[in-house]
């Protein structure tokens, strides 16, 4: 979860084990709740990893798709 008071822009990217960026969008983050809906349906099943970068720092997290 990132929290922030102020807007800031962020990158939200999604890649693949061998480290392909697959996915990579801007996207502004604010003091709101904040969703963002990425359309996986041309990946492949398998593991991948979601990034989100802020000004504050980068977290990662694991997705699988099951197809």
């Amino acid at each position: 979860m990132v929290q922030t008071d102020k807007t800031q822009k962020s990158v939200v990217s999604i890649v693949d084990v061998l480290g392909q960026i697959l996915y990579s969008e801007e996207i502004l983050i604010s003091s709101s709740i904040l969703s963002v809906v990425i359309d996986c349906s041309g990946f492949s099943s398998g593991m991948y990893w979601v990034s989100l970068s802020t000004s504050a720092g980068v977290q990662n997290r694991k997705i699988l798709i099951q197809k």
